[in-house]
């Protein structure tokens, strides 16, 4: 019987989800992954990609959409960069396209990346966001 309940003790502890360490920045709740229409959320950023968007209140940006707006990635993989393609206003939220790139398939990206957003050099706002992309034998 104590044979028993040791496996079942080992078992639980494999199965049982692991802590890990939070992230250096909050994913905000008010910042949506989508499509271009906005029909569609995505749980990640996906690399190699330049048609998605980040949905958010503009209220998170002061109230309006600045024709400056600028946007800085950090804690990404070497070689894995983020960039703002275009901003946009979508009645009370900006809708910002963004494009993601790395360098080299070979490696996976999986990181919780933290977005700044700026204007004239001040951080308007600043939130995590995930980003992954697979990894390729060929590199494809």
């Amino acid at each position: 019987m104590r044979k028993f309940i040791a496996c079942l003790t080992v078992a639980a502890a494999l199965f049982a989800p692991v802590a890990l360490a939070a992230p250096s920045a909050d994913i905000s709740s008010s910042v949506m992954i989508c499509n271009k229409k906005g029909d569609i959320a995505y749980s990640a950023l996906y690399t190699e990609s330049k048609w998605m968007m980040l949905r958010m209140p503009l209220a998170q940006l002061g109230g309006s959409l600045p024709s400056n707006l600028t946007l800085a990635a950090g804690n990404l993989p070497v070689g894995t960069t983020i960039t703002l393609a275009k901003a946009e206003q979508d009645g009370s939220d900006a809708l910002l396209t963004v494009s993601v790139q790395r360098e080299s398939k070979r490696s996976s990206v999986n990181a919780i990346s933290t977005i700044t957003l700026s204007s004239d050099g001040q951080a308007l706002t600043s939130f995590g966001v995930p980003v992954m992309g697979t990894a390729y034998a060929s590199g494809l």
